[in-house]
């Protein structure tokens, strides 16, 4: 059946790409299990983190997954901005800390410019009503790195059918 090769395709893909990642990323990563890519056909992502090995990492997770590609990667808010301007994503992946300017004023910026373009916050830090923060700022979704290997492809997947996902 041509959905159940896609299926072990994407996981193979995914396994392989494990060794690869941060130990912090993989924890709980279930490489086979699967998710409905009906609504999701050529969701194209930017991934933007001030951290070359995380933007590899996050880049290596979601590609693993039919239909899903990442457009651009960017290194700091600055730089995000410019390349939603360019590449029109989907889904923009963006870190809180980072040089020049920080992921929450980048959020605001594309959010106001790019309204329909979904951004999910993916962070180290944790503070009280940090979903509430992020949220105000344009944010569709939160989650804390260390639980991305539980929630991001969850999360992803939420913002691609333009459902909120909070997991901080």
């Amino acid at each position: 059946m041509a959905i159940r090769q896609t299926e072990e395709s994407s996981a193979s893909k995914c396994r392989d790409g494990l060794a690869e990642m941060p130990a912090a990323m993989l924890a709980g990563v279930d490489p086979d299990s699967s998710i409905s890519m009906a609504t999701e056909t050529h969701l194209r992502i930017l991934i933007v983190d001030d951290q070359a090995l995380v933007r590899r990492a996050v880049r290596q997770l979601l590609e693993s997954h039919a239909g899903w590609r990442v457009c651009g990667e960017a290194a700091d808010g600055v730089e995000a901005i410019a390349r939603t301007r360019e590449l029109h994503p989907d889904v923009v992946i963006m870190d809180l800390s980072m040089p020049k300017m920080d992921g929450l004023e980048a959020t605001r910026e594309i959010h106001a410019s790019f309204p329909n373009t979904q951004i999910l916050i993916l962070t180290l830090h944790h503070f009280p009503h940090l979903a509430n923060v992020v949220q105000l700022a344009g944010a569709q979704g939160c989650v804390l790195k260390s639980d991305s290997s539980r929630y991001l492809i969850p999360a992803v997947s939420s913002l691609s059918k333009s459902q909120p996902f909070f997991a901080a």
